[in-house]
């Protein structure tokens, strides 16, 4: 038998709660399940004169010339380029963070050729010219559980930044570039974009 006081009832507000209780274990049932195969993973060459940030840059170079690999389903085709590049790799960014955001390019590649539900992350930011064109800037994420050949499953997560052009005319014309901006695992410590 459970004996509740009268005043602590069970309402809307409850969900949160219950939530924490039972953990994001829920949620992850409900992410898409991606498996990577050794030749799809980023695998550093370990040796005397080897750099694990030239294997990374190998890596992220062929990701960007490959178009098929950088098509979305849902958003079409992304930018891989020195956008994403240099905000893992921005100054004052622990180390460990950016060998972990190498490590998971691989993760983060076939997320974006399978992944077909995409995120609001946050608020978009949005400017309004003189000549009536506004300008929105906002982030999109992908999560998966993804199943590593080398190590466990994990859930991770991709940042996309998308930036579009909306013209006020008659003509319904948009233009629209998305960038692949960042990967991380979503519960190995805080990740904040940016």
């Amino acid at each position: 038998m459970l004996l509740i006081p009268k005043n602590q009832k069970f309402s809307h507000h409850s969900k949160g709660d219950f939530h924490r209780l039972c953990g994001p274990r829920n949620h992850d049932r409900q992410l898409e399940r991606i498996t990577l195969e050794r030749q799809g993973c980023l695998i550093p060459h370990l040796g005397r004169n080897e750099s694990i940030r030239k294997d990374a840059w190998d890596f992220f170079k062929a990701w960007r010339e490959d178009a098929d690999a950088r098509t979305s389903p849902v958003l079409g085709r992304l930018l891989v380029n020195r956008v994403g590049w240099k905000h893992m790799t921005r100054p004052g960014r622990r180390a460990e963070r950016i060998v972990q955001s190498w490590m998971l390019l691989g993760a983060a590649k076939e997320m974006v050729r399978q992944c077909k539900r995409v995120y609001q992350l946050g608020r978009a930011k949005q400017t309004i010219f003189y000549d009536g064109n506004i300008h929105t800037q906002d982030y999109l994420g992908l999560r998966a559980l993804v199943s590593f050949p080398y190590r466990h499953e994990s859930v991770v997560q991709v940042i996309l930044k998308r930036s579009r052009l909306l013209s006020p005319s008659g003509c319904s014309e948009e233009r629209e570039k998305i960038w692949f901006y960042s990967v991380y695992e979503l519960r190995r410590g805080a990740a904040y974009f940016v």
